[in-house]
């Protein structure tokens, strides 16, 4: 993890995500592509870290390309 984001962070070229690109990201799911707690998924959608996301009932969900931008946009660049 680095440091100064608290966030993983990936390559873009090489984000291969383990859910489909055709439907909806659960809340779930990215926390555990992640591997983070669901505390700390709370704190960093407080602290507007995450994309966007949207909810249907109790869900929250996300849009795949969302995420595939946002993990492209924290990645290292050493």
């Amino acid at each position: 993890m680095n440091q100064t984001n608290d966030l993983p962070s990936a390559n873009a070229s090489a984000v291969a995500l383990p859910f489909p690109t055709n439907r909806l990201v659960r809340w779930r799911e990215l926390r555990e592509y992640l591997g983070i707690s669901d505390a700390q998924m709370h704190m960093l959608s407080n602290a507007g870290k995450l994309p966007a996301f949207f909810r249907v009932g109790r869900g929250k969900f996300f849009e795949p390309a969302e995420i595939t931008a946002w993990l492209a946009s924290r990645r290292n660049v050493a």
